[in-house]
């Protein structure tokens, strides 16, 4: 596993609500970067479970991210 990058490196999975991800595919224009059949949401579910393959074959290599949640967190008036 170490061979091509080394050894120092993590794996940030980032998981979003997908109708977030949908949201953000309409509103902004990546003509150069997100395939047209990306913007499809019933491709997430493969792409989650693949993050979490890998979590479990790597762990040490792994943190997930919320992101609904930490953007919570990053809003100094939101009260937990």
């Amino acid at each position: 596993m170490g061979t091509l990058l080394g050894t120092r490196w993590t794996f940030v999975h980032v998981a979003r609500n997908p109708l977030d991800t949908l949201a953000s595919f309409t509103e902004t224009s990546f003509p150069l970067s997100i395939p047209r059949h990306s913007m499809d949401v019933s491709v997430i579910p493969k792409y989650t479970q693949a993050g979490l393959n890998f979590a479990g074959a790597y762990s040490s290599r792994y943190y997930c991210v919320i992101y609904d949640a930490w953007l919570l967190l990053q809003n100094e008036n939101y009260i937990i």
